[in-house]
């Protein structure tokens, strides 16, 4: 392990913001593809589509690298942890839930890396980040509406705990990229980071459905191709250079922007309900996020 990275570059912020709007978009289209797609085969092909983009850009660009051994730890923690599983739980949980209440299951991020960065890596948090971070939980609390959940359930109970499964690996691939040695920048290793989560995903599929029922038509082939090459060759690589420069705390708490977004765009575009303790839900998590990244802007004035 390595300590915090150097300070971030310039253009950060707009990267993370791009990426939490990529992302929440993806929601939508992924719970459509589902559709026509089951949920591990469309796991697999959105992560094989992903890598061969991510490849075929690298090449172009020429950052296309053969990795040593001292890169494989970088490769397979986040290849396992920020791909593999976090992609396999989400489609596994998106076929039981709804995409908005899916979102916000997952980046519940905040829950497991705001604790583990203090307590292992001794990252500082101002008090204004201590409100971000509450008001932020507040408003999930409120958005999962746990007290109408048909806990007798079991498919909704499942799908839930593969969600939470996401979150937890989500946030430890988060605490890696951040602390754990780089050799090579994130663009010239994502592409092996996907291939290691494509092959992880692929072989599950092909264990658990040997032989699917794949409905290629329009909408099906969109949704695919907009969660493969935007949402996750994209939003990999963004994810990567985003949790190698910012703190982890900021990151995982920036990301609850990603249900707030999800849960617009589903309505836009699915049509699902808006009730309104969503609205209060997204205003306490929109007012989380203000105070998160005041709080970082104040420490990083302190610092000059």
């Amino acid at each position: 392990m390595q300590g915090p990275a150097n300070p971030p570059s310039r253009g950060i912020y707009s990267l993370l913001v791009i990426v939490v709007l990529a992302w929440g978009l993806s929601w939508p289209a992924n719970k459509a593809g589902l559709t026509f797609i089951p949920p591990l085969w469309f796991a697999s092909l959105r992560l094989l589509y992903a890598t061969v983009v991510m490849f075929a850009l690298a090449a172009y660009i020429k950052k296309l690298i053969v990795p040593t051994l001292k890169d494989l730890p970088m490769i397979f923690s986040l290849g396992v942890f920020q791909i593999g599983l976090f992609i396999l739980f989400i489609n596994l949980g998106l076929d039981v839930q709804q995409s908005g209440t899916s979102a916000i299951l997952v980046y519940t991020t905040p829950l497991w890396v705001m604790p583990m960065a203090i307590f292992f890596f001794k990252e500082f948090n101002s008090t204004l980040k201590w409100v971000g971070f509450t008001l932020g939980l507040i408003g999930v609390v409120i958005m999962l509406n746990p007290w109408e959940m048909d806990w007798t359930n079991t498919r909704t109970v499942v799908g839930a705990i593969f969600l939470m499964g996401a979150s937890v690996s989500f946030s430890i691939s988060i605490l890696c990229a951040r602390y754990m040695t780089w050799h090579h920048t994130p663009i010239e290793l994502v592409s092996w980071q996907l291939l290691v989560g494509s092959v992880m995903v692929l072989i599950v599929a092909l264990v658990l459905q040997p032989h699917p029922d794949l409905q290629l038509n329009l909408t099906s082939i969109t949704t695919l191709s907009y969660t493969a090459v935007v949402a996750t060759a994209f939003g990999f690589f963004g994810m990567s250079k985003l949790s190698k420069e910012l703190p982890s705390t900021l990151t995982s708490i920036s990301f609850l922007g990603v249900p707030v977004s999800g849960v617009i765009f589903s309505v836009i575009l699915l049509h699902e309900p808006l009730d309104l303790h969503m609205v209060i839900a997204m205003l306490f998590i929109t007012c989380g996020l203000v105070c998160v990244v005041l709080g970082e802007k104040k420490k990083a004035s302190k610092s000059k």
